[in-house]
């Protein structure tokens, strides 16, 4: 039997608001020599004068929040394309909506390859339909994972909160190829 939870099911507005707290929409900052850890360019958008040079950063969960919540609201579109219930990235012309889409079904796949979880899934022999006699093997996917703490990673990031609003253009700019 499938397990209930706060981020399943139809959508209501208890569920759109479970989702948004996994999405934690603030943004970060680092200081340089994270930046040069990862191995990004110091032209990475920075604060250079009110936060002592430091980058303006997002972190791969909230990123990977929004994909995956966008992709369960891409599956309802009867309830999602309602303007009560319309989110920013339904405004986008449905060629770019589809983009955005595919990107996130990519890069999920990737995050997931990447962490490939091992744990094991068993299966039970159920009575399908109940009362039929006839059995069917049902996989049990409560299974247990050794998770980071996501309250941890969220204090984190609000303790590094970015300041309101975008960073200022450096001038001159430096445009990146498209």
């Amino acid at each position: 039997m499938e397990h209930q939870n706060l981020y399943k099911g139809a959508p209501s507005r208890e569920l759109d608001n479970a989702w948004e707290y996994l999405q934690h929409r603030n943004k970060s900052v680092v200081w340089p020599y994270v930046i040069d850890r990862i191995g990004k360019s110091r032209d990475a958008v920075s604060y250079p004068n009110a936060r002592a040079n430091q980058y303006y950063v997002d972190i791969e969960i909230f990123h990977q929040m929004r994909c995956l919540n966008l992709i369960r609201q891409y599956t309802y579109p009867d309830y999602y394309t309602q303007p009560a219930h319309r989110p920013s990235a339904f405004d986008d012309p449905a060629p770019v909506l589809r983009t955005k889409v595919d990107h996130c079904i990519d890069m999920l796949r990737q995050a997931l390859l990447c962490q490939a979880d091992v744990g094991i899934i068993t299966a039970d022999w159920v009575e399908q339909p109940p009362g039929s006699g006839r059995m069917a093997i049902v996989p049990d996917y409560s299974t247990e994972h050794k998770c980071r703490s996501f309250e941890r990673v969220v204090q984190w990031a609000d303790e590094n909160a970015a300041p309101e609003g975008k960073p200022p253009r450096p001038e001159p700019r430096r445009e990146l190829p498209v």
